[in-house]
């Protein structure tokens, strides 16, 4: 049985979109040819930003690059998603609801927003930074546009930074007594400095058993966390250097040889 890849990619030029795919069969050699998709997008796709696609089951979900600067689309809110199925080559001409609240479905929540494939299905993730504090994930059940909502995160449980307001580190710079002038100035720029650095983003990877979920966190530098939603607990497995860039993750078993490495 012959394996096939198809990759898609997209050209964006004078206002409009297309779309190509490539077949690329096993053992078949090279001259493989682009060729175009069999329809278009059905809205403008934003293809630069990993966090606004998924994959799922063979089809390639995009997220609306509705924000507030990007020009308005009729029927396109910030959580609206496309989908292009790579069976097939062509793109879904309806575009579905993402789960997002309709009194929440403004354009400026867009960068809150992004896609993730966890357990073979598509996940949508809505950072409620104001007032709530929390993650939403939704789950879409499979074969339909329903969206069930998965967890409820409070955004201190997974990011760092978030324990409290920067003016609240301020005050507590300014109510210490015995320094000088100089010295609190130094402690507010500080109190400020870790504000302004706390860790905004945190995209889930995977899930790796016993319900915890990967979750790469993003700030001026990030970090690979297991979080358990039953508990709350968030342990750090690896760091990840300022400019860094987590593109996979692994869940299966390791090779004999490599194995046995890890446990030199």
């Amino acid at each position: 049985m012959r394996h096939h890849l198809r990759p898609l990619q997209l050209h964006s030029a004078n206002g409009s979109q297309s779309s190509e795919v490539l077949t690329i069969t096993a053992g078949a050699g090279g001259g493989c040819q682009w060729r175009a998709t069999r329809s278009r997008p059905p809205m403008r796709i934003e293809h630069g930003i990993s966090r606004s696609s998924a994959t799922v089951g063979g089809v390639v979900h995009f997220l609306s690059p509705a924000t507030t600067s990007a020009p308005r689309q009729r029927g396109v809110e910030c959580d609206t998603i496309a989908a292009f199925d790579l069976a097939t080559e062509q793109w879904r001409p309806a575009l579905m609801d993402g789960p997002i609240p309709a009194d929440q479905r403004h354009r400026g929540q867009r960068p809150n927003l992004s896609l993730a494939a966890l357990d073979g299905r598509l996940v949508a993730v809505h950072h409620d930074y104001y007032p709530a504090r929390t993650i939403n994930l939704w789950s879409l059940t499979p074969n339909t546009t329903t969206w069930t909502k998965l967890h409820s995160l409070p955004i201190k449980n997974v990011l760092r930074g978030w324990d409290e307001e920067a003016t609240s580190h301020l005050a507590a710079a300014a109510k210490r007594g015995g320094r000088s002038k100089k010295r609190r100035k130094k402690e507010e720029e500080e109190a400020a400095r870790r504000w302004l650095c706390r860790e905004k983003v945190a995209q889930p990877l995977a899930m790796v058993g016993e319900g915890r979920m990967a979750v790469w966190a993003r700030g001026c530098e990030g970090a690979v966390r297991l979080h358990d939603p039953r508990t709350g607990a968030c342990e750090e497995v690896a760091q990840v250097e300022k400019g860094g860039c987590v593109l996979g993750f692994y869940t299966g078993a390791l090779s004999p040889s490599r194995a046995a490495e890890m446990e030199e």
